[in-house]
Order: structure tokens, then C-alpha cells, then sequence
């Protein structure tokens, strides 16, 4: 990364949110220039702490979840903090809590909705119209993510959604009372969508969808679900309203443009067969990556390696990795049955919760150094988990959202970070008799 704080592209307006943000903080810029940061992290730990391996996966996957880790301060000390990041295009704003994870919630959260309100997104609203500066800010964001999803070896696929014209919006004399209908429309997609996933109004009649981590395949069944939550939708005008969906994956050292002209292809294919419908174009990078090592497949698979060395807690994590892919298997198919999937969503995060339970009984047995910071990140994971599974049981929820957070941040995240941290103190303490 390369440190620089007068970056043209970071407004004065994030600067000063990161300046005056009580934790240490600081903005990235996705190609790796830091923007700014702020006294407090430059007090504490210094600049150069953003080029640590910890601190880079952080800002890689800009989330609001907390991930335990350990910095050294300028002093040369080592301390367990939490940190998470936040993404604000072309940015992403990074925090460290070296507190206790608790006394600056609010300022936090408060910092969220501050920069949420300073995205700029294409309004819908009465009289509403597409412009040349929210055009600009939406090729700026697929610019970033094609950039992160070639640095990160993610896949990242669009959809592009096309109201059918034979609906209620879609006729030329109904547009301009059409808007309150457009407004409602973004509301149904946005249920539809996990946390990673943005929405953008592209013209009067078409969405764009942008699907970071997500390959052709799984891009096809979020659109497949966007359509049927559309479908049963019922819209407050009492006309009916359906859309037709073009999914085409990134490949490699394609340009946005083409990009898009793919989905565009597809989404004509789409509206061929009558509407209401959904093509895709099945060609992306994200096979190769899976074939070469370079990016993980949906399924998880266990290894012996993963083992730590302890009976009860490998057995618990090949249990994690079973109840995962069993949710996976429902919710990843053409149709996803929703009884079957909450079943299979509750057994998973009861078994999460007994798992942290017992973990930390261990390594509180064994005294575990930083079971403190563990902890917090367990409870933190169980909270962000329940809360996400809590939105999902709403009707007309899709479950993608809760697959890519537990799958994402409870087993790989967790488990081959976090975790990985005391397995070489518990095989130690195995092999003696004493865990």
C-alpha cells in the first residue's frame, strides 16, 4: 500500500468522519493507496500497520463484522484488537477497536449511517430520472469491483433486470405514475439480495445488480430468486408486474463494457421467451480459479489439516462443515424448499452456539492468552449470525445472505483464523494429558 493524504478522490466530508472517529481509523482506496488516517491509529499503531496480512484481509473483505487479531503498537508492544471496515466506493474505511469491543458501538454505527447517506445512488422518487453523475458513480463502483474481485481472485458476476413491458410500469403513458411503483420494486429486490450485494437504478425500465464472490452458477439462482420474489409480489398499484434477467460472470481481462454487453445479450434471450424469465451467459473465470487452487468451491470440504488436535472440538467443526453444506445443498438449487432450509438453519446455529460454548470452556482450561478476544469475536459472530438469520425468516427473504455470512465468517474466516490461533497450544496440551 502506498500512503498518501491528498488523494483527489477522498472528499473532505469522509476525511473528516475518519478524523473525528474515536478508534483508530483509517480510508483505503481499492487500488491500495491509503487516503487518510486518523491521529489515533497513527498514535497507536502507525501507518505501516496497514500493510500487515491481518489488516489487508480486513479491508479485502469490508464488512461490519468484528475479526480478533493482534497489532503491534508503536511502542513495539503486541495487542489483541477487533477491527472490521466498512466500504464506501471507491473506498473502504477501516476500524480498529482496541477497547474492550463494546464502548464505541454507537459512534460506530453511527459512522455507518453517516456513510451510507453519503453514497450516492440514482434516486427513485417522483420525477426521478437516470443522470450522467449517478451513470458515473455506478461504472465507478463495477470499476472498483472488477479491480478487488482480479487483486482477491473473487468471482463477480451482474445482473442486469429489465421490467417486462407488457406490466404496469412499462407502458410509455403509465411511466410518469409509474415512479412510486419503481420505488417499490428496488424494496422487493433489495429483500432479495444478501449483504454484499448492490443495487443500482440504471435507466427507467432496467436494475443492475452487482454480485461480489458469487460465479455464474450461484449468480443464476440469486436472479432466479429475485424473479419469483417480483412475481409474488403484491404491489400496492394492484397491477401485477414481472421482470426478465440477464447474468453474466466477469472473465478474464474483459472490460466493463463488455461486460455488461454479455448480460444485455442474455437479458434480449431472456425477453425472447415471453418475460418473466431468466438467461444467463455461462462463461466466467471463476472455474479456472477453482481448478488452478485460487479460489475456493461452494462445497465445503474438511481436511485433516484443519484438525487441531482436540476430539471435541475437531469433532464439533466436522459437524459445522456437514450442517454448512446441508444448507448450502438446500438453498443453492434451482428451488429451494423453505422448510427444509429454516430447519436446517436452526440446527446450524444451535450447533454454533454449543461449539463456541464448549471452545471456550477449553481454552479457558488450558488458559488461552487471548480467550478475552475470543470470546468477543464469538459473541459478535453469534449476535451478527442470529440477526442475519432473523431477517431471512421475514416473508419473501432469500437465504443467500445467511449462507455467505456463516459460510464466509463463522467457517472460513473463524475456523482457519481466528481458530487456527490456538491450535498449536491445544495440540501441545492434548499430547501431555491436560485439555
Amino acid at each position: 500500500m502506498t500512503f498518501s493524504q491528498t488523494t483527489p478522490s477522498l472528499s473532505p466530508a469522509i476525511a473528516d468522519l475518519v478524523r473525528a472517529f474515536p478508534l483508530p481509523a483509517a480510508a483505503v482506496h481499492l487500488d491500495g493507496l491509503v487516503g487518510f488516517v486518523n491521529d489515533r491509529l497513527a498514535a497507536c499503531f502507525g501507518a505501516a500497520c496497514l500493510e500487515t496480512s491481518a489488516l489487508r484481509e480486513v479491508i479485502s473483505r469490508s464488512d461490519p463484522v468484528w475479526r480478533a487479531l493482534r497489532l503491534r503498537t508503536v511502542s513495539g508492544e503486541e495487542v489483541d484488537v477487533l477491527a472490521q471496515s466498512i466500504r464506501h466506493f471507491p473506498y473502504v474505511i477501516l476500524m480498529i477497536d482496541d477497547t474492550t469491543g463494546a464502548e464505541c458501538a454507537g459512534e460506530v454505527e453511527g459512522l455507518r449511517r453517516a456513510l451510507l447517506e453519503r453514497q450516492g445512488v440514482i434516486p427513485v422518487d417522483a420525477g426521478a430520472t437516470t443522470d450522467a453523475d449517478g451513470r458515473s458513480h455506478i461504472d465507478t463502483v463495477m470499476d472498483a469491483e472488477m479491480t478487488r474481485s482480479g487483486r482477491y481472485k473473487q468471482p463477480l458476476s451482474l445482473a442486469l433486470i429489465e421490467i417486462d413491458r407488457d406490466g404496469a410500469a412499462g407502458k410509455e403513458d403509465e411511466r410518469r405514475a409509474a415512479y412510486p411503483v419503481l420505488a417499490e420494486l428496488m424494496r422487493t429486490l433489495r429483500a432479495g439480495l444478501r449483504m454484499a450485494d448492490q443495487l443500482f437504478r440504471w435507466d427507467d425500465d432496467r436494475f443492475v445488480v452487482l454480485a461480489p464472490v458469487t460465479d455464474y452458477r450461484h449468480a443464476y439462482t440469486l436472479a432466479t430468486g429475485l424473479r419469483i420474489i417480483v412475481q409474488k409480489h403484491e404491489f400496492a398499484s394492484g397491477s401485477p408486474l414481472t421482470v426478465s434477467i440477464g447474468v453474466s460472470e466477469l472473465m478474464d481481462g474483459e472490460q466493463r463494457d463488455a461486460w455488461f454487453g454479455r448480460a444485455e445479450r442474455v437479458l434480449r434471450d431472456s425477453k425472447d421467451t415471453g418475460g418473466n424469465s431468466v438467461a444467463v451467459d455461462p462463461r466466467g473465470r471463476a472455474d479456472a480459479w477453482v481448478v488452478s487452487g485460487e479460489t475456493r468451491p461452494s462445497r465445503l470440504v474438511w481436511l485433516d489439516s484443519y484438525e487441531c488436535g482436540h476430539p471435541l472440538v475437531d469433532a464439533q467443526h466436522r459437524e459445522l462443515f456437514e450442517l454448512t453444506n446441508e444448507l448450502l445443498e438446500i438453498t443453492t438449487g434451482g428451488t429451494a424448499d423453505s422448510a427444509r432450509a429454516h430447519d436446517a438453519l436452526q440446527r446450524l446455529l444451535a450447533h454454533v452456539g454449543r461449539h463456541f460454548a464448549d471452545e471456550e470452556r477449553i481454552l479457558a482450561s488450558i488458559e488461552y492468552p487471548f480467550l478475552r478476544t475470543h470470546r468477543l469475536a464469538h459473541r459478535e459472530l453469534l449476535q451478527r449470525a442470529r440477526a442475519v438469520a432473523e431477517r431471512v425468516a421475514a416473508p419473501g427473504q432469500g437465504y443467500g445472505q445467511v449462507v455467505e455470512f456463516l459460510t464466509t465468517e463463522v467457517v472460513a474466516n473463524h475456523v482457519f483464523g481466528c481458530d487456527s490461533d490456538f491450535f498449536a497450544l491445544v495440540r501441545q496440551h492434548c499430547s501431555t494429558g491436560t485439555a
